[in-house]
């Protein structure tokens, strides 16, 4: 699968492409769910979550020690988590992207698409199609040559991590960050309006629930409250933190028993089943079985 998607539809490779678990290299920040899972929990054996493993990774959350998890400490695990799994999935992205069997990653395979010709790829694609297709291609470049320390041209196992995963770099998550701006801010003003920023998942017919619902997300993003996402508001929804606090504060608010907005480990167990049907219970069961895979849980 290519790092570049030159789409029928001109649409930009939003997580589409089939990447390890967790990749975010075109903005997919859902790749928490549980293979075999559907959104909170559905379809799913309502046990998935053991209390044991519950336990283990609660105390690995404690930084502090003081036997309660915070937000703050969940998302400090959450960034540690996405480092570690880029770092170890490495060689599944080598496979995948290494078309000359090297053993390292060359800009051509990371950035083409697959084994296509770039202008049989293009093909039929209307003139803004291709613009945003070169933006898109552009930005892979620029991740490329940021990870590309050594300059040598290719990526090794020890770069490519910083290539497909912004958190091990702030310099990558921000030409994620500036890329999104640039496609989506139609006026030009440095920021995003709702429309804007909703601009694809509202192109089509759109009922007033579906609506409501990307209204009530877009404000959650809006930190400052101005009606617009600026540069640092876009790198939380790029980075992932949004979806990690959003999910994790919920579960907090209903599982707190003693509204200190910490869970010790005894609120968790209580909430166990509440956990297993939320959408935070797919990121803790990502974490989970990364660890288990690895055995380090």
């Amino acid at each position: 699968m290519a790092a570049v998607a030159l789409l029928a539809h001109g649409e930009e490779d939003e997580g589409g492409a089939d990447y390890p678990t967790g990749d975010v290299r075109h903005g997919n920040h859902d790749g928490d769910d549980v293979e075999g899972a559907d959104e909170g929990g559905d379809g799913m054996d309502e046990d998935y979550l053991k209390p044991d493993d519950m336990k283990n990774v609660h105390s690995k959350i404690d930084k502090n020690g003081d036997g309660k998890i915070s937000l703050a400490e969940v998302l400090e695990f959450s960034h540690d988590m996405r480092k570690e799994m880029a770092i170890k999935q490495v060689m599944e992205y080598v496979e995948m992207m290494d078309k000359n069997k090297d053993g390292k990653i060359s800009l051509k395979e990371f950035v083409e698409p697959g084994d296509e010709d770039q202008e049989d790829a293009q093909e039929g694609m209307s003139e803004q199609d291709k613009l945003s297709a070169k933006k898109l291609r552009d930005l892979e470049t620029g991740k490329f040559k940021i990870a590309d320390k050594n300059g040598d041209g290719f990526l090794d196992t020890a770069e490519l991590p910083t290539a497909v995963s912004p958190e091990i770099s702030t310099e990558v998550l921000g030409l994620m960050a500036d890329h999104t701006l640039d496609t989506k801010d139609k006026d030009k003003d440095g920021e995003l309006t709702m429309n804007e920023f909703w601009a694809s998942e509202t192109a089509g017919a759109m009922d007033k629930d579906a609506e409501a619902e990307l209204g009530a997300e877009f404000k959650k993003l809006d930190l400052d409250g101005n009606g617009k996402l600026n540069i640092k508001e876009i790198i939380r929804w790029e980075n992932g933190d949004y979806h990690v606090s959003n999910a994790i504060s919920e579960y907090i608010a209903g599982a707190d028993a003693d509204k200190d907005s910490q869970l010790s480990f005894a609120e968790v167990e209580k909430n166990l089943k509440a956990l297993q049907n939320s959408d935070a219970g797919s990121h803790f069961s990502e974490w989970i079985e990364h660890r288990k895979t690895h055995n380090e849980l």
